[in-house]
């Protein structure tokens, strides 16, 4: 979770107790700095695009006004202040406005926080979405009585809360020598002691609750085969019983594991470069795999869930949205992922 590719592993050069990262080249052609340009609006407009789409479809769409929705649209959101900060660490790549940000301390910090913040905040939705698909998998007769949307509000402004508190810590807890690199400003103990543990705690929690989900609904599978070829009627439990609410979960499974795919090399290279190096050009491919995360959510809405595919369609075709004919049961849930 770095700036770029040049600030995020130190060098072996004894300078700085060993901690002074690779140097971009300063002698960057024109010619390449306009394809960096152009990469950087490419990905800018496909993270913002993608997330602005995501949110205006629960915006207008009653179908996909449920609470575990609330969760994606705060999610969205994290998304999409990632990808508003972009051009924020694209000056890295230009040696003179580096310099600037290098002369400014509280500009240079402030890149930092707000990066954190988002970050945190999109791993916060992350174990927020899976607990709640474990609570509907496990609770599903009371699921609708357990949540509401003023205690998804609640929940939501709390990950806020806790995502601004870790932003902030860049802010107070840094150091100093007019260097604007990831590892001259941000301390030791604050990511090898808070952000890389809380990163892989998160993991390993959402990847709990999805166990569990996936093994009971692999054991609803197994029923449902059993009771069909005992030539009895299928399953009545509400948990996983029906195509539809297996696919649910499988949606935001992917969602996770895109989300672990592209920043687990990156929080890993983080841990790794403290004690060994790492080759720059792989660092930078793991910053852009985790900023380019923040615009894959959209495309698998609308891959794997028809109400957001049929959403999307008619905000960018202005076709008229069908109305659902879902039921008020607890397996409405389907329309959400």
């Amino acid at each position: 979770m770095e700036s770029a590719a040049f600030v995020m592993v130190p060098n072996t050069t004894e300078t700085n107790n060993g901690t002074e990262p690779p140097r971009i080249d300063s002698d960057i052609s024109m010619t390449q700095q306009i394809m960096l340009v152009v990469l950087f609006i490419a990905v800018l407009v496909f993270i913002l695009g993608g997330n602005l789409l995501t949110i205006m479809a629960v915006v207008r769409t009653p179908a996909l006004r449920t609470v575990p929705n609330m969760y994606v649209v705060s999610l969205a959101v994290a998304d999409f202040l990632t990808g508003a900060i972009i051009p924020y660490y694209a000056i890295s790549f230009f040696p003179s406005l580096q310099e600037k940000l290098n002369a400014n301390k509280y500009m240079c910090l402030s890149r930092y926080a707000l990066f954190h913040l988002f970050v945190a905040e999109s791993i916060a939705c992350m174990v927020v979405i899976a607990f709640d698909r474990f609570l509907f998998i496990k609770y599903p007769l009371h699921y609708r009585s357990i949540t509401s949307h003023r205690k998804a509000g609640i929940v939501i402004a709390g990950t806020w809360v806790a995502s601004i508190l870790v932003g902030m810590v860049p802010l107070w807890e840094y150091h100093w020598n007019n260097d604007c690199t990831s590892f001259e400003v941000l301390t030791r103990v604050f990511r090898l002691y808070g952000l890389i543990p809380g990163f892989f705690l998160c993991l390993l929690l959402t990847a709990l609750f999805y166990g569990y989900i996936v093994k009971k609904a692999l054991a609803h599978q197994r029923e449902a085969l059993a009771r069909r070829a005992s030539q009895l009627s299928g399953s009545s439990n509400p948990v996983v019983s029906s195509a539809n609410d297996w696919k649910s979960v499988k949606v935001f499974l992917l969602v996770f594991g895109v989300f672990v795919a592209c920043w687990f090399p990156n929080f890993t290279l983080v841990f790794v470069g403290y004690f060994a190096d790492v080759p720059k050009t792989l660092v930078f491919f793991t910053v852009i795999l985790g900023f380019l995360n923040s615009g894959m959510n959209c495309i698998i809405y609308a891959w794997q869930n028809h109400h957001f595919n049929n959403a999307f369609k008619t905000i960018l075709c202005g076709r008229r949205r069908r109305a659902s004919t879902s039921s008020d049961g607890p397996t409405q849930v389907v329309r959400i992922s």
